[in-house]
């Protein structure tokens, strides 16, 4: 089970919109109290100090706040679309094949936003630093697949046509795909990728 929250709103941050995910969707094991304290580790990642069994991360970008939470580790990563030197970072940070791939691609923009932050949201999830980002995985977003990382799941979204949105999450003990369970509040999530298959998505409007 994956909760993805999101906000537009400049006032509240990562922290509070984590705080209030917490709260709202574990309450049998966050509240008020326990949800106070939110430490980092030495690489920036952040988590509850006094709750063990809850994992989240979160990301800003523009105007775009977004977190996302579960009892397994996660990682999330946004992304801004604008106009960059797109196969220059590719050469430099990407693998010679995601390169290449770029190179014969007719939408680049949206494919060098997906593979950068799929690698990232991996980067996170681990609690690694952004140089680790060279070596992290492979996307082949060709034969839509993750190379070289078993046991876990990744997606990724478009978010009002302006933002890229990756999650990654440990599926290790997870045994069958349809546990894998995305609520979101809304519909502005437009899945473009999964792998290893496609999750199960809820909209959580329309369950309560």
């Amino acid at each position: 089970m994956i909760h993805i929250e999101y906000t537009f709103d400049k006032n509240i941050n990562i922290e509070n919109l984590a705080k209030q995910t917490a709260i709202n969707h574990y309450e049998k094991i966050a509240n008020i109290e326990n949800t106070k304290e939110i430490n980092k580790n030495e690489n920036g990642k952040p988590y509850f100090k006094n709750i063990k069994e809850l994992f989240f991360n979160g990301t800003h970008t523009e105007n775009l706040t977004t977190i996302i939470m579960s009892k397994h580790n996660v990682g999330i990563d946004a992304e801004y679309i604008k106009e960059r030197k797109f196969l220059d970072i590719a050469k430099k940070y990407f693998t010679n094949k995601e390169y290449e791939y770029l190179k014969q691609s007719m939408k680049l923009e949206l494919d060098f936003y997906s593979i950068w932050t799929i690698k990232e949201s991996y980067i996170k999830m681990k609690g690694l630093k952004l140089h680790n980002i060279i070596d992290s995985l492979e996307v082949d977003l060709e034969e839509k697949i993750i190379k070289y990382k078993e046991n876990l799941f990744f997606a990724t979204f478009v978010v009002d046509e302006k933002y890229i949105v990756s999650i990654c999450f440990d599926r290790e003990d997870i045994t069958e795909d349809k546990d894998i369970i995305l609520y979101l509040k809304d519909f502005s999530f437009n899945l473009i990728f999964a792998y290893p298959n496609y999750p199960d998505m809820q909209i959580l409007t329309f369950l309560s």
